[in-house]
């Protein structure tokens, strides 16, 4: 028997099961990346490992960076959308990497003091 205390002060902790840290229509079917090493625009498929090449690949890793932004946020694709579908691509889908919520930032309110 395991006997175990969950507890934290953080509002935005919280259980949940597997299927819900994993659930793979947070991700969209597809989304437009740079790679990191060379700034590369690079087309990432939900579930499928690795990427594949743009055919609106630039040359030149600002415009890449910029014209995958625009092109994701149109298609309603949040950043961290995008790192979990590169993180997935290269670690696995089943990973938490592949999961967006680890990349989202929750701004937990500074705790305050009363004198």
């Amino acid at each position: 028997m395991i006997y175990a205390s969950l507890w934290s002060d953080d509002p935005s902790w919280s259980i949940r099961t597997e299927q819900e840290c994993f659930t793979p229509t947070a991700l969209p079917e597809f989304c437009l990346s740079t790679l990191p090493s060379t700034g590369e625009l690079v087309c990432i498929k939900r579930g499928e490992s690795g990427y594949q090449p743009s055919s609106w690949e630039t040359g030149n890793a600002e415009k890449n960076r910029r014209y995958a932004d625009y092109t994701n946020s149109r298609r309603g694709i949040t950043p961290a959308q995008e790192e979990a579908m590169l993180n997935g691509s290269i670690l696995g889908w089943d990973t938490p990497a592949a999961d967006p919520a680890c990349y989202e930032k929750h701004e937990a309110a500074a705790p305050s003091m009363s004198l």
